[in-house]
Formats: C-alpha cells, sequence, structure tokens
C-alpha cells in the first residue's frame, strides 16, 4: 500500500514544497491538506491536495482529491479533507460524477456548498505507482 509520505514525496517532486499545510482528524484518522499558491504550480490556479484521504476504489486504484482555485480560497481545506469522512460515515462510495454535500459553505462569501467528484480531465499530476498499486 502506498504511504502518506510516498504521496507527499510525489507531490513535492512535482511543486516543490507545499506553501502551507493542514491537518485534520476523525477518530484515528488524519487526513492532511497541501497548499501551493499559484506561482508554483503551473497551473495558474492555488491547488489544494490531499495526503491520507485516499480509499481503494478498486484492488488496485486508489483517490486522492485535489482543487485549484484562483484566489485560493484556504477555508476549503475543511471540505476537501472531509470527502474522506464522508465516504466513511455514510458507507458510501465517492467516484467519478458523485456529489458530497458540504454543511456550510465551502469557503465565506460563496453558496457553493456542494462539491463534485471528477476525474481529472488533464494531467495536473501525473498517477503515482508502487509495486501495482496507483494512485
Amino acid at each position: 500500500m502506498i504511504s502518506d509520505a510516498e504521496v507527499d514525496d510525489h507531490l513535492s517532486g512535482h511543486f516543490g514544497q507545499p506553501t502551507k499545510s493542514a491537518t485534520f482528524t476523525w477518530g484515528a484518522r488524519e487526513v492532511h491538506v497541501r497548499h501551493w499558491d499559484s506561482g508554483r504550480t503551473g497551473e495558474g490556479v492555488d491547488l489544494y491536495v490531499t495526503v491520507g484521504a485516499r480509499m481503494a476504489r478498486s484492488g488496485l486504484h486508489a483517490t486522492e482529491f485535489f482543487i485549484g482555485l484562483t484566489p485560493g480560497q484556504d477555508a476549503v481545506a475543511g471540505p476537501l479533507a472531509a470527502l474522506w469522512h464522508y465516504q466513511d460515515k455514510h458507507n458510501v462510495t465517492r467516484d467519478h460524477g458523485h456529489t458530497v454535500p458540504v454543511e456550510e459553505p465551502l469557503w465565506p462569501g460563496t453558496a457553493l456548498n456542494t462539491m463534485l467528484v471528477v476525474r481529472q480531465a488533464d494531467s495536473v499530476l501525473p498517477a503515482l505507482a508502487a509495486g501495482r498499486q496507483h494512485i
């Protein structure tokens, strides 16, 4: 199984060290959200990426989550990390096309309160492979 340290190394190898990091805890589970500002991503957006939110979708494939925003909105880190918690709490799978409701706006000043899970359309970040498993 791919470790959080391997995911962090993969992200840092691609974007450099994160600008910021936040940790969210549910019981014994920690999910980290790494943040890179727009000048470091090459994507023109601030990028927020989970580390530790992954759960296997099918045998050898697991998923972490990311969102790109302009301007950056650090408050989105909690709802992004909570994608893992939602699956665990409601015993549902989050996959391409699924929506995940959030109890409050994703960040102050927005009416958005739902996340849509989609596969990345462009290669923002290459897949991480270790042995036969990939994220």
